[in-house]
């Protein structure tokens, strides 16, 4: 607020530390914690003008558009990160962050000084597809996209076609593995092989004439990230149905993408066949009603006995049960991560009360 001291990861309250611990959770996730540019903060005002209710100063770069793996300075850097993580730790909680393999920032420094690093276009590209390209300098580059919407404005998509960015991604994974005990691999499932194919084709080829790889690249990624951390723990943001395919690579949980669409549409007998899963299969999903791509719970299950039995059914399955920041007050406001704040909006008692009872 103005006039007032921006907050840091110091200013985390304890008191909200213990109010985790006290309901249970053994692992807090914190999305949105790495150094974010300017052009990201530009795309972010245009998201505040269209709506009359928030201000400039409410703005924020998309967390999805990082320019470096160091958190961000308006946090306090890594070295209020790692006095968090000792908090939490005090508690018995452990400490998750994000890790964006898809994409970085179009102001990251790889898109003046590492080009080929990034998936490249042609001027021919840029006049056909403006939503999907750009140009620095005298090269276009692609914006990041998956292969079926056109790309996100404020991304260049990486190349994992190049054996120098797999390299370089590999290091950061380890290095991010140095700094909490767990990690969020956001939309994991893009760098599967034949998603790769699909999306980019011969675009995969390195621009430098070096040799294009082809190998799957989450197995040598993991195994990096255990040789920094032996405990680290990785879960997959994955969709399509490639949730199997992405444990089998060996990450740790993925997100069960199918049981929600499932509950949120209350179809009792699709639910049922998709419990009937190996029980090894369903011991690494993670469970959820909420999260920062779904609408809020309290929106889509808005008849409250729907709600409570979606969280019974949901919440007491095995695996990761996952909550998103809101869901147990009940909130219906979706907040866009172009901003950085949320509207007040009050606890809704009833909801509330299926999520006390429930953990």
């Amino acid at each position: 607020q103005k006039g007032k001291k921006k907050a840091s990861l110091d200013d985390f309250p304890e008191s909200e530390i213990d109010g985790f611990k006290e309901a249970g959770f053994d692992i807090v996730q914190l999305g949105g914690v790495w150094q974010t540019g300017m052009f990201g903060m530009q795309r972010a005002l245009k998201t505040i003008e269209s709506d009359p209710l928030l201000t400039e100063d409410m703005a924020c770069s998309s967390p999805y558009a990082i320019v470096e793996y160091k958190v961000h300075d308006d946090f306090g850097g890594d070295a209020a990160l790692a006095r968090l993580r000792e908090k939490f730790k005090q508690r018995g909680i452990r400490l998750f962050l994000d890790f964006v393999p898809n994409h970085v920032a179009v102001d990251h420094p790889w898109t003046a000084e590492k080009p080929d690093y990034l998936v490249a276009g042609s001027d021919e590209d840029l006049a056909n597809e403006p939503q999907n390209y750009f140009r620095v300098g005298e090269r276009v580059l692609a914006h990041g996209r998956d292969p079926y919407f056109d790309g996100w404005e404020d991304t260049a998509q990486l190349n994992y076609g190049h054996g120098e960015l797999r390299s370089e991604m590999c290091k950061t994974l380890a290095k991010i593995a140095t700094m909490c005990d767990g990690v969020r691999c956001d939309m994991a499932m893009l760098q599967c092989p034949d998603i790769m194919e699909q999306t980019w084709g011969g675009r995969l080829n390195p621009a430098d004439g070096s040799p294009r790889v082809t190998d799957p690249f989450w197995p040598g990624a993991i195994k990096a990230a255990k040789a920094a951390n032996k405990n680290f723990i990785l879960m997959a943001e994955v969709y399509w149905g490639r949730d199997f395919e992405l444990q089998e690579s060996g990450f740790a949980f993925t997100y069960d993408k199918a049981l929600y669409d499932r509950v949120v549409a209350l179809q009792g007998d699709p639910v049922r066949l998709h419990l009937t899963a190996d029980l090894a299969f369903q011991s690494k999903c993670i469970r959820y009603l909420e999260s920062h791509d779904e609408e809020r719970a309290a929106t889509v299950l808005s008849d409250v006995k729907s709600h409570d039995a979606a969280a019974i059914l949901a919440f007491t399955c095995p695996g990761i049960r996952s909550f998103h920041d809101g869901q147990l007050q009940g909130r219906k406001k979706r907040v866009s991560m172009h901003v950085r704040c949320r509207l007040h909006e009050p606890r809704d008692p009833q909801v509330s009360l299926i999520y006390a009872k429930l953990l």
